[in-house]
């Protein structure tokens, strides 16, 4: 008997041996990744579907155990949680939300599995092993928060704090807990060891299933969350998804590496030619980081947003919710609403109105930006937020933090497939960072108004920080040099005909980080008014974004009040 589930994206079907199955429409994964013999009988059996895998439409099918995860109240709350989080107030395609992200980290993470299964059978992969990889990749999110990392990285640290062997709470320790919950509340039978091996695929690392007889795969922890080299099919998916959805062109073909994945010695290897391949998946990481995920208006929202759930903290005790799985089913981005729909609450007036200056667009202004690496500046546990000020420290690296991750990346040849080597630049090209990881450091003025002073009070502290620029580096446009500018190349002792690219001298304290002022950041210098009685005790309207109030207006040199009309 074949179902449709009207007004939704997925249908199911029953197979003739009694077996149930469910396809989901998904716009990145297409159908062609399945088997020949898998899309025949499929077509075979809803043949009425004529839409149903064409390149427009592309599925995902998942089996009735799989299902009976993702049809419960735990797995269904992802459809409140958007994956971006406050990047979609500036990118209107990244409203996709971390439900349909994890079904696609399950489909990536069975289709890995399963290839490795039948292209190296001598690995004795079990079923339990494709099944509990699968779900580890569809309940990884579980324990997002509330804004996805604003709940885990600034809103959780800022009320609880450290615990007492100086960790912080992660969205991961929720997770499991989730897990737990769904699996009991939802009578799913399925043995405690699956459950154990799935939390620890979760976090890459064996942990409560250390002590399972026979021993549990160790490559088998790379293919959702790999601690080596930063290399799973949860970027596998985020990247092409976040991509898709903002419109933007991603160079990964997850099915190559896919296709190109091999275990060797218990790790999971790629053939050599692919190394660009990886390469680029490492710098689109970056690149997303630094222009979506990181993007100036959405961090000064991700602010207001942490400070209107403290303020609010009093009312609904979000940070208790992180031990309680019942309180913490209802904790999804809705909570803003929540907040905006009690208006006879005087309790979260401050709240309310930092989240109507949020709709309005009055959102922190940011007046100064300036890249470092994180061996000069470290970033603090949390950020300094003070009445007019907010100092942001955004680290953003290609994966694995200072560490080139193509070099923790084990290659393979085609004639020597089962010997695994790391790639040299001769071999990989030349054309490499000098650095895999820098700091942005942002400042945000509140108070737009304030930006002048905010700008040249911030420009004064970061003078005292050291400079990342070589001595010899250009400051004017010149002509394009033959040999790139602070580069040399030298030779590898005992390999005549290796070459790398040393890294240029850096400049120490006695080039400050601000004698070079950000040219793009720098505000104008503000028009002055002519004195005027009648205005010089004109009051204007005051709005900052936190609710603070202004006590008085900012005085022009000669001493009248200026009327400043506020921007977009």
């Amino acid at each position: 008997m074949q179902r449709v589930v009207s007004g939704s994206s997925d249908y199911s079907y029953s197979s003739g041996n009694g077996a149930s199955y469910r396809v989901f429409r998904d716009p990145v994964h297409d159908m062609s990744e399945f088997p020949t013999q898998w899309a025949n009988a499929f077509t075979t059996r809803i043949s009425h579907f004529t839409d149903a895998f064409s390149p427009l439409i592309q599925t995902v099918q998942f089996d009735e155990l799989t299902c009976a995860f993702i049809d419960t109240p735990q797995f269904q709350r992802l459809r409140y949680l958007k994956q971006l989080g406050t990047s979609y107030f500036v990118f209107l395609g990244a409203s996709h939300n971390r439900l349909e992200h994890s079904i696609g980290t399950a489909h990536l993470a069975r289709r890995l599995v399963k290839r490795l299964k039948k292209a190296q059978p001598e690995l004795g992969i079990t079923h339990r092993d494709v099944k509990c990889v699968e779900l580890a990749g569809l309940c990884h999110d579980l324990g997002h928060g509330p804004f996805s990392h604003v709940f885990d990285g600034h809103f959780i640290p800022a009320v609880k704090g450290p615990r007492a062997d100086g960790t912080f709470w992660c969205h991961e320790e929720a997770s499991e807990m989730m897990l737990d919950a769904l699996v009991k509340e939802n009578e799913i039978d399925i043995p405690e060891d699956w459950v154990r091996f799935i939390k620890d695929l979760i976090r890459g690392e064996p942990r409560l299933s250390i002590h399972h007889d026979p021993p549990e795969k160790r490559f088998l922890f790379e293919i959702v969350s790999n601690k080596r080299n930063g290399i799973d099919v949860d970027k596998w998916d985020y990247l092409a998804r976040d991509c898709k959805m903002i419109g933007e062109t991603c160079t990964l073909v997850a099915s190559r590496l896919l296709d190109s994945a091999r275990v060797i010695g218990d790790l999971i290897a790629y053939k050599w030619k692919d190394s660009q391949s990886v390469m680029e998946m490492f710098q689109s990481r970056y690149s997303l980081h630094k222009r979506i995920y990181n993007h100036s208006a959405a961090k000064g929202i991700e602010y207001m947003i942490v400070e209107a759930l403290i303020a609010a903290e009093p009312v609904y005790q979000l940070s208790d919710a992180i031990e309680d799985p019942k309180k913490y089913l209802h904790i999804t981005d809705s909570i803003l609403e929540e907040i905006e729909r009690k208006i006879d609450d005087p309790r979260l007036e401050k709240s309310q109105r930092i989240l109507k200056n949020l709709r309005k667009r009055l959102i922190p202004c940011r007046v100064e930006e300036k890249a470092t690496s994180s061996s000069d500046v470290a970033p603090d546990e949390h950020p300094l937020s003070e009445e007019e000020v907010i100092i942001d420290f955004s680290v953003l690296h290609f994966g694995m933090k200072d560490k080139d991750p193509l070099q923790l990346v084990q290659f393979y040849g085609k004639h020597k497939p089962d010997e695994i080597s790391y790639t040299r630049l001769d071999e990989s090209g030349y054309l490499r960072p000098m650095r895999f990881q820098e700091v942005i450091v942002r400042c945000f003025a509140k108070d737009k108004r304030k930006r002048h002073q905010v700008q040249a009070a911030f420009r004064r502290i970061m003078e005292s920080l050291p400079s990342d620029l070589p001595t010899n580096y250009p400051t004017t446009p010149t002509e394009a040099p033959s040999t790139p500018v602070g580069t040399t190349m030298v030779q590898l002792p005992g390999e005549a005909s290796n070459l790398q690219t040393a890294k240029p001298p850096r400049s120490k304290a006695t080039t400050p980080f601000a004698t070079i002022p950000n040219t793009f950041t720098t505000l104008p210098v503000p028009p002055r008014s002519p004195s005027s009685p009648s205005r010089a005790n004109h009051k204007r309207k005051k709005s900052d974004y936190s609710g603070l109030n202004v006590k008085e207006n900012t005085p022009s040199d000669d001493g009248s009040r200026k009327k400043v009309k506020r921007g977009d």
